[in-house]
């Protein structure tokens, strides 16, 4: 995230509220917006520390790989963008496969070996890989038979990936990866 350019440490005010969790002045939240901007804010601060421009796309999923500076965004119109967190003016890349909207998105990871687990709309969810030989379709989530995928999570166990994803035929699935 955006460091002070002097390099000193950012500490930000300690707050009153006693709803807050300590643990979150530490931490930065990513927003998907209508304008197909996406915004940064830090928690600790409480304010907005980066706002992209409006594609016109409106965005429907966004998701951070904080162990790989990655942020990843999908649209409306089944267009996924990938960011450096250390640089989010100028994108690394963007990709589509079909038309149809990106519902959820879950980074997937082994050592330098990055993908992106992306569900879809049509019931077609896949894994991309994006680092370092994407942006290619590295794998096939099948059996959703045409129902929208609607929420796509990432657990690592025993140095495997599980993907588990969910969608209108009311069915969880789970895939061993990599």
């Amino acid at each position: 995230m955006p460091f002070p350019p002097d390099g000193e440490e950012r500490k930000p005010p300690v707050s009153d509220d006693h709803r807050e969790s300590p643990e979150a002045n530490s931490k930065v939240a990513f927003c998907g917006l209508s304008s197909g901007a996406f915004e940064v804010l830090d928690l600790g601060f409480k304010k907005s520390i980066f706002c992209s421009s409006a594609t016109g796309e409106p965005l429907t999923s966004i998701t951070y790989d904080e162990s790989h500076n990655l942020l990843a965004t999908g649209s409306a119109t089944g267009v996924v963008t990938l960011y450096d967190t250390r640089s989010l003016a100028t994108p690394l890349t963007a990709f589509s496969r079909l038309d149809t909207e990106i519902e959820d998105l879950a980074f997937v990871s082994r050592e330098e070996r990055v993908g992106l687990a992306i569900a879809t709309s049509d019931g077609l969810p896949y894994i991309a890989s994006v680092v370092p030989d994407g942006p290619a379709v590295s794998a096939e989530l099948v059996g959703a038979d045409c129902d929208p995928v609607r929420c796509i999570s990432v657990r690592h166990n025993e140095g495997r990936a599980e993907v588990w994803s969910a969608s209108d035929d009311g069915v969880v699935r789970r895939y061993l990866v990599w």
